[in-house]
């Protein structure tokens, strides 16, 4: 077991957050489909469990179960996928292999970049510029901007 149950009891309200987005947004998509339908089911709980696990593992909603999902979060979600493709390429792929066509591992590389960028901006940088939680006296440093990270880590892969 990873957590007692007990401990499960202190995200219900987290994860009854995240499930009454995906109620919401299951039912967005009937209203506009001509044959109330959810055109890609599997897909809207894939981006629920990654909402799920963000708010549970990283303390902090990254957006998956919007209306509009941010461009970040769908790079990040493309990041993921592309990572797990290139996962199984990299590793069947005799190591020699490698150098003569980097290709592959470039993309797997660039994707754990991208992966980890986005986790620090949304784990270290965005509550800095939000503000200390209250009873904490640090303040954010100079010139960190939301932006700025976007520009420094394009997504790549």
């Amino acid at each position: 077991h990873m957590l007692k149950p007990k401990q499960v009891a202190a995200y219900d309200g987290v994860l009854n957050n995240v499930i009454t987005d995906l109620v919401l947004r299951l039912r967005q998509q009937r209203a506009t489909s001509s044959r109330l339908l959810v055109r890609d089911l599997a897909g809207e709980f894939y981006k629920f469990g990654l909402e799920g696990i963000s708010a549970v593992l990283f303390e902090t909603r990254i957006g998956c179960l919007k209306t509009d999902v941010p461009k970040e979060t769908e790079d990040f979600i493309q990041s993921i996928n592309t990572m797990f493709q290139m996962t199984l390429l990299t590793m069947a792929m005799p190591k020699f292999l490698h150098k003569i066509y980097p290709g592959p591992w470039q993309r797997f590389v660039a994707c754990w970049d991208y992966m980890f960028a986005f986790d620090f901006q949304h784990n270290v940088m965005e509550p800095l510029r939000v503000g200390p939680a209250p009873g904490y006296s640090s303040s954010p440093a100079p010139g960190n901007k939301r932006d700025s990270w976007r520009q420094t880590h394009p997504f790549s892969c």
